[in-house]
């Protein structure tokens, strides 16, 4: 885990897009993995499949990044109640993006646009 949070520090310095896809995959993998419940993990990987063309289009990838390092720092100073909240707040973040998203396609589709 501290090898994914050095990565995430170098997203914070760089901005880079790229390395942040690459490291979001895998630290929600670890997350989900570390339930060690295989039906969760099927789930996730279903799922991610699925939102990948969502993800694409999100241009929070920065507060993301930022989430993810309070979460994972909150994990490796073993401060659970810190990590739920860190969790927490990045749920809800990501569904209010997710919403605003779908909402926004939506609209683009109603238009005769094209997403």
């Amino acid at each position: 885990m501290n090898s994914l949070k050095e990565k995430m520090l170098e997203v914070k310095q760089t901005k880079n897009r790229k390395l942040f896809d690459e490291l979001d995959k895998k630290f929600h993998s670890v997350i989900i993995c570390a339930s060690y419940n295989n039906n969760i993990i099927r789930f996730f990987n279903e799922l991610w499949e699925k939102i990948e063309i969502l993800r694409r289009h999100n241009e929070r990838f920065m507060k993301s990044n930022e989430e993810h390092l309070k979460i994972i720092l909150s994990i490796l100073a073993d401060n659970k109640k810190e990590a739920y909240k860190a969790l927490l707040i990045h749920l809800n973040n990501v569904k209010k993006e997710t919403l605003y998203s779908l909402n926004e396609g939506i609209k683009t589709i109603k238009r005769g646009g094209v997403l």
